[in-house]
């Protein structure tokens, strides 16, 4: 059974782990949550046809039915990120680090 992903953050660092769960024998990357078009075009490019973009992750969070979750979004984004997430039943990897303060 194949399991999907949802990224949050789909700049340099979300589209690394894009690369290693594609290496991952029944994963598969199909929804990113990036407010930046050029990003979001990037990630797309790299995951191929039948992943979904969302210009927010509350509206990626709405619409999917993930297995799992990578927060990679900026710094100063991970905590109020990872608030709405927890709400959620959703596994999740957060890129470090989890507050600036």
């Amino acid at each position: 059974m194949q399991k999907t992903y949802g990224i949050i953050g789909a700049g340099m660092m979300g589209r690394e782990h894009m690369r290693n769960i594609a290496l991952l024998d029944g994963a598969q990357v199909t929804a990113i949550a990036e407010p930046d078009a050029e990003q979001t075009a990037l990630s797309l490019e790299l995951l191929g046809e039948g992943a979904r973009a969302y210009p927010d992750h509350r509206a990626m969070l709405e619409a999917e039915e993930l297995d799992a979750l990578v927060i990679a979004a900026p710094n100063h984004r991970h905590l109020p990120i990872l608030r709405d997430v927890l709400r959620t039943e959703t596994p999740v990897l957060c890129e470090k680090p989890l507050g600036l303060s």
